[in-house]
């Protein structure tokens, strides 16, 4: 039986966490608006495109990643398939 030891509550640690939140909360919108213009700028530059939409992916979302694919070192397909292989969902 393994017994888990909680951290002690801290008043600083808890105002810095609200703050991430109400920071992502704010910049929703804006990643939103920069991943669409990121799928527009893809159409004519797409590798330039995939870079910048993963770059702002990951800002905004951390580990919580919609294009795998587009990440650098991508290992996997949102859906499976092949990453070596194109086209392949």
């Amino acid at each position: 039986m393994t017994s888990k030891i909680k951290k002690p509550y801290s008043f600083n640690a808890s105002l810095k966490e609200a703050g991430k939140d109400l920071l992502r909360i704010f910049t929703t919108p804006i990643a939103y608006v920069g991943l669409e213009l990121a799928a527009i700028y893809g159409r004519f530059r797409p590798y330039d495109g995939r870079k910048l939409y993963a770059t702002i992916e990951r800002a905004q979302y951390g580990h919580f990643i919609l294009a795998p694919c587009f990440q650098p070192q991508a290992t996997r397909h949102l859906f499976g398939g092949d990453i070596n292989n194109k086209n392949a969902f």
